[in-house]
């Protein structure tokens, strides 16, 4: 049951602020198959290459294969891994949302 509130949770706020653009145009950023999350150069590299190709919604992966792909302290204190081993030392999602999309 809480799976499905979150995920209405998610989807009502993803209606509503796309209400406020005229053309939603999203894309998932994962750590699979994919390389921008790694280097900070590349995450702007990659909002810049998606604000001049019309995207102005991104959708970061923050969880996967049993892990956060930015530091928490609840999944520390609860599993004693704070971080996907491969970013430890960084916070891949803050440099993401310091890096906004800006469209014109």
């Amino acid at each position: 049951m809480t799976k499905r509130f979150l995920l209405l949770l998610i989807l009502s706020t993803t209606l509503s602020f796309s209400q406020s653009l005229k053309e939603m145009r999203a894309v998932w950023i994962t750590n699979v198959d994919s390389d921008v999350l790694f280097d900070d150069t590349k995450i702007a590299s990659a909002m810049d290459y998606l604000a001049s190709i019309g995207v102005n919604v991104v959708f970061p992966v923050v969880w996967n294969k049993g892990y956060t792909l930015y530091p928490s302290r609840i999944m520390d204190s609860l599993f004693q891994k704070p971080i996907i081993p491969q970013f430890a030392g960084r916070d891949p999602l803050k440099k993401l949302l310091l890096k906004p999309i800006e469209t014109g």
